[in-house]
């Protein structure tokens, strides 16, 4: 595929105007047969159950003035005329439980003088087309099917720097058998997916196949089994490095749950998974996991799970054997106190390691009075022994949530750059550096960081694959302390709350320093609350030989109702993160307010503005936001007439918005 070939994208939009135009003139040309509106039991050759929707007309002018920091100016002007109809019907062929028919279309066709496709900074979505299909055969019947598809095209404003536009297609079938013995689900669904990044010149394109198949059998509620078999087709497409990515997947998994009654009752759980991967990325993997819960006298709990897993990844083979034991006792109300222990051993094709964890802690939660009061510890020792034949180790899924204003490592050291690949949650989506985030040097560690306007979306998690420098074999043991006490006054007036934790190393044989990351650190956290304000601060210390850093972060929100005729709202954030080794330093600002006036049952007006402030490396951000609109509905008829301002500069480029409109919307 080449960029030239994504606009038979487009195309697909004629198909669907020709489909919902057919099933709109059957909609509204059956008079001429018997037909009912709202009845669910009643036959007739066509029975409308419901149908609605809205009729509306907009009408937009927008000033933008952008100043790169190169100094380049640039001043656009954009009208805008749309009209916007959305429909929404339900109806049955016969009799609801022979055919039924659900319809969802929304179209905003108009005219337009545009320089810019999108409202900058705007989470919202704005869809220019959109339809939806879907019919049931037979739907109260022990065998039933539904067919369906759907037709999306929009754009989006991804954080404060990336205007998108997407078009997507989505068809599908199911069909679905109750017996006595056992429920099946046959499932097909074809998915294409194209987006593009207007400003970035790049593109991602998608296509999957996919058919699945669930059974479903139970006793009762004491048994559940259910069998899971999936086929994949997956392509997708980068536009920027032509990266081309086809791979064919099989997934089964046997998920099983039972509970016997004997001297105690034991709860049993079992999910069985395979999951084989040809093509661009061979993969093989095998899953087991068990685990048993049981209770007993004296208010004891047990619990034991097992877990195995084999990966397999072009060359790469890895073998992993987990047991853990847990027992937990509960006195009157007040006082948890547990301990566990877990052994693992985990084997690669160059590298073996034994991992033996033990834990054991407590909870305790007292009333006291005008309040309560928490306070919880646990202490856990871990011991890790490594064998290796090579100094150079690969890791495969290592899961991170990316968090702006948090620093997130990679967890090993000395990690070869050009062997980092990161994807979605999912394995499926292949993130580009310098799009979608970057790396950073600390010492012999990187840390992974977003980037705004990038396919990872704030406290995203994703999995990171490389390759990196070891000692060939090494022990240690990392005794641990956690703490944490908190105390709550007045109905929650005062919540005080004071943690830390403690990792150390001893023990040690053939092992660099710079491996072990000690931890020193203490959070203290203090809030009131009074009559709709919440205010209080956070510090948090953090020691470590790994990337120190100490922050301070200070909230307040305020919520007020004035006689059910005015609401304010105020939301104010600030957090200073201080990196202590690298004598760098993060400001993070915001500040949210808002009022509602309710003028009269009919109208009311709006006015809120927001501040946003960065300050660091990479990260620099000032933007205003400024909006008013006033609302009057009358009967199905609603007016709005607004103004929404901004003043942005983000690393050196200003960008000055103003879109002033008016709408008219008419419900039926």
């Amino acid at each position: 595929m080449t960029l030239m070939d994504t606009s038979k994208y487009r195309k697909i939009i004629f198909s669907i105007y020709f489909a919902v135009l057919f099933f709109t003139t059957m909609l509204f040309t059956t008079e001429i047969y018997p037909r009912g509106i709202g009845s669910q039991n009643e036959y007739s050759f066509w029975n409308l159950n419901y149908i609605r929707g809205y009729i509306g007309l907009e009408s937009n002018y927008y000033y933008l003035n952008t100043t790169l920091r190169t100094g380049f100016n640039e001043v656009q002007k954009s009208s805008q005329f749309n009209g916007s109809f959305s429909l929404d019907t339900k109806s049955s062929i016969v009799h609801p439980n022979f055919l039924e028919l659900e319809l969802n279309a929304l179209f905003r066709p108009g005219t337009r003088n545009d320089n810019f496709i999108v409202a900058p900074d705007q989470a919202a979505v704005t869809t220019a087309e959109k339809v939806g299909f879907r019919t049931y055969l037979f739907k109260q019947r022990p065998l039933n099917a539904s067919f369906y598809f759907n037709y999306d095209h929009s754009f989006v404003r991804r954080d404060f720097a990336t205007n998108i536009e997407n078009f997507r297609k989505n068809v599908g079938a199911f069909v679905y058998f109750r017996s006595y013995f056992a429920n099946f689900n046959f499932n097909y669904n074809y998915d294409d997916w194209l987006q593009d990044e207007l400003d970035l010149k790049r593109f991602y394109a998608s296509k999957i196949h996919n058919f699945k198949t669930d059974i479903t059998q139970s006793f009762g509620k004491n048994y559940y089994n259910k069998l899971t078999l999936s086929y994949g087709d997956f392509f997708r497409k980068y536009s920027f490095n032509d990266l081309i990515i086809a791979n064919k997947v099989f997934d089964a998994n046997l998920n099983t749950k039972f509970m016997l009654e004997m001297f105690v009752p034991v709860r049993y759980y079992s999910l069985i998974l395979y999951n084989k991967q040809v093509g661009y990325d061979n993969r093989n993997k095998f899953d087991v996991n068990q685990s048993l819960f049981t209770q007993l006298p004296y208010n004891f709990k047990f619990n034991a799970s097992y877990n195995y897993n084999y990966l397999k990844v072009n060359l790469f083979t890895s073998d992993l054997n987990k047991v853990n034991f847990g027992l937990n006792n509960q006195l009157y109300n007040s006082l948890n106190t547990f301990i566990n222990f877990e052994f693992t051993k985990y084997k690669q094709h160059l590298y073996d390691e034994k991992t033996n964890r033990f834990e054991v802690g407590f909870n305790y939660t007292k009333n006291i009075p005008f309040g309560n009061f928490e306070l919880s510890y646990s202490y856990s020792q871990y011991k890790r022994s490594t064998e290796s034949n090579t100094n150079v180790n690969v890791v495969y899924s290592e899961s991170h949530k990316l968090t702006d204003g948090e620093i997130e490592l990679l967890n090993n050291p000395n990690v070869f750059r050009n062997t980092i690949i990161v994807t979605d949650e999912k394995n499926i989506i292949v993130f580009q550096e310098g799009f979608d985030y970057e790396i950073i040097d600390h010492s012999e560690f990187l840390e992974i960081r977003r980037l705004p306007g990038g396919q990872i979306p704030n406290n995203g998690i994703v999995l990171v694959d490389y390759s990196f420098m070891i000692d060939n074999s090494y022990k240690f043991t990392s005794p641990n302390h956690h703490f944490s006490i908190g105390l709550n006054l007045f109905s929650n007036f005062i919540q005080f709350s004071y943690s830390g934790v403690e990792v150390n190393y001893n023990n040690v044989e053939n092992v660099r320093y710079i491996i072990l990351k000690w931890v020193s650190q203490r959070i203290l956290s203090l809030t009131l609350n009074y009559a709709g304000l919440k205010t209080g601060m956070e510090f948090n210390s953090f020691k470590s030989n790994i990337v120190p850093y100490e922050s301070v972060r200070y909230f307040g929100q305020y919520d007020y109702l004035l006689e059910e005729t005015t609401l304010f709202s105020l939301i104010v954030n600030y957090k200073t993160l201080y990196l202590t080794q690298q004598f760098q330093r993060q400001n993070f600002a915001d500040v949210v307010g808002r009022i509602m006036f309710y003028l009269s049952r009919q109208s009311k007006l709006l006015v809120e503005g927001s501040y946003r402030f960065q300050e660091g490396i990479g990260i620099d951000l000032n933007l205003l936001k400024f909006k008013t609109e006033y609302q009057l509905s009358f009967r199905a008829t609603q007016i709005a007439i607004g103004v929404e301002l901004y003043d942005r500069t983000y690393i050196q480029e200003t960008r000055q918005y103003m879109n002033g409109y008016i709408s008219l919307q008419r419900n039926f």
